[in-house]
């Protein structure tokens, strides 16, 4: 993790002139309909369909569990997408698009935060709390990996950083809300799953558009720091559990609760099936950007095999 002490080179802000015409027309309607698509996660969820009652006491804290961590997660990206945006303003050329589809992305995980939270909660019961940290140090640096600060520094390339976060994170996240809506079984947890999908399919649409948009105008040296980035994200944040607790030692708890959480039918899934997930996602983006002349290499873990 980075020294929080240690300043970040950061662009110098020159605002003008200001380009708000359309450079990226798909990413325009992808904007358009994210706007459209708004819902209240406290209305548009059927709450009082949840039913807890057929749950014993192990399995509601399991459910709780998983969707506080999942909580954690969104609440990463709430902080993530902000410095984005910023870092699209300060870069001289940057479509208008990128600004204005962030923006919305993020209120959509201010959603998401919410429901997940909302969950947990109600899973927990009246008088319990779900989990309020990770079980363990280590597992809680995963998600206190100062990512936003990569965001800002002007040394790392913008694009490296939206197809690592965007063209394969956010399809990572779409696809495993996927697999997680096949094992939903209450009507309010399929309905925040439906939610999520709907928005985790354009924040992924949005990394493909964006990638395929630049990806023409990539010198060899940008091939080179956006397979190395992707790389690194992969090595040292998936393989470290932060989507798929069942691939970190320091995750134990957290694994075993999405375990339960499958077998109660309460939106998770195996950690077989999340596996294959992750290696199917990596394996597209893989393919996608070799179509680019960027090449990823192949990254071991020992309970995935070689992917």
């Amino acid at each position: 993790m980075a020294d929080l002490k240690e300043p970040v080179p950061v662009l110098v802000e020159r605002r003008f002139p200001l380009k708000l015409s359309e450079a990226v027309p798909a990413l325009r309607k992808l904007y358009h309909e994210s706007k459209s698509d708004r819902w209240d996660p406290r209305r548009d969820v059927p709450w009082d369909r949840l039913d807890t009652a057929r749950l014993t006491p192990e399995q509601r804290a399991a459910g709780a569990a998983t969707w506080r961590r999942r909580a954690w997660v969104e609440g990463t990206a709430l902080i993530e997408t902000p410095a984005l945006v910023v870092r699209f303003c300060m870069e001289i050329g940057r479509e208008a698009e990128t600004h204005m589809f962030l923006t919305v992305r993020n209120t959509e995980e201010a959603w998401q935060v919410e429901s997940c939270d909302m969950l947990a909660r109600a899973l927990a019961g009246e008088g319990a709390r779900p989990p309020a940290r990770p079980s363990t140090d280590a597992y809680a640096a995963v998600f206190n990996r100062s990512s936003h600060r990569t965001a800002f520094d002007s040394r790392v390339s913008l694009d490296a950083q939206i197809v690592a976060t965007c063209l394969f994170e956010d399809a990572l996240e779409r696809d495993l809300a996927v697999l997680h809506r096949q094992n939903a079984q209450d009507p309010a947890i399929a309905a925040v799953l439906d939610r999520m999908i709907a928005a985790k399919t354009r924040h992924a649409e949005f990394g493909r558009i964006y990638s395929a948009h630049r990806a023409p105008g990539w010198t060899q040296a940008e091939k080179a720091e956006i397979a190395e980035r992707l790389g690194q994200h992969v090595r040292d944040v998936e393989f470290a559990g932060y989507h798929l607790p069942c691939l970190s030692s320091s995750a134990a708890a957290e694994a075993a609760a999405d375990a339960a959480s499958a077998t109660a039918g309460l939106g998770a899934a195996t950690p077989q099936a999340e596996g294959a997930v992750l290696g199917k996602v990596l394996a597209a983006t893989r393919t996608f950007l070799d179509g680019y002349g960027v090449k990823l290499e192949r990254l071991s873990h020992k309970a995935l095999g070689e992917i």
